[in-house]
């Protein structure tokens, strides 16, 4: 059917003036008119793809849930993997990516995230997402232990949608870090997935 309209088009102009100029939705204007793309500036943030693209302070952060126990209540949010931080004591883990930042836009990181913790009476663990440029550090979005949900709660991903001021970092290259910090007394399991970085106007 394309290759009929093309044909029509070369032989006569005629007609062709009502064929739609379809935007790239993959793109969104700037206030210069430029456009910026819309692709996720995550390289893999499903964790679903190999190679993993994230340097992991741990090798089991990235989880299959294929290989959990069948009676196991997580599971991927999309494909087959998630990244599960936290879930051990005493222990500090982390996961991190380089990223170029498009010039002259605000960035909203969006994905799935839950807190499971065996206590909610004082802050004992906690997770961060920063954006690293070289000595500066930017916090994105942190959940402690209080943030879980009651025991009785069944596990359900939650969106988490965060606006992100760049015009301190637009156009550089970046770090992108997640860093759990648990205590050595309750457990905490800190799950992210389906992470997207875009400038805002894409979502």
């Amino acid at each position: 059917m394309s290759i009929r309209v093309l044909v029509i088009c070369l032989a006569a102009v005629v007609g062709c003036a009502d064929v739609p100029d379809y935007d790239d939705p993959r793109q969104v204007p700037t206030e210069e008119d430029d456009y910026v793309s819309c692709e996720n500036l995550l390289d893999n943030g499903s964790f679903d793809t190999t190679p993993l693209a994230w340097q992991l302070s741990s090798s089991d952060i990235v989880i299959d849930d294929r290989k959990l126990p069948a009676d196991h209540p997580f599971s991927a949010s999309s494909g087959y993997y998630f990244a599960w931080f936290g879930g051990v004591l005493g222990a500090t883990r982390s996961a991190s990516q380089l990223v170029t930042v498009p010039a002259r836009n605000m960035l909203k990181l969006s994905g799935k995230y839950f807190v499971a913790a065996e206590t909610r009476t004082r802050v004992e663990d906690t997770v961060k997402i920063e954006i690293v440029d070289g000595m500066n550090v930017i916090g994105v979005v942190s959940f402690t232990n209080l943030d879980s949900g009651s025991d009785s709660a069944p596990f359900t991903w939650i969106n988490l949608q965060k606006d992100i001021a760049s015009q301190a970092f637009a156009g550089k290259t970046v770090g992108v870090k997640i860093t759990s910090v648990n205590d050595s007394a309750n457990n905490t399991n800190f799950l992210f997935d389906s992470l997207e970085l875009k400038p805002a106007g894409c979502f």
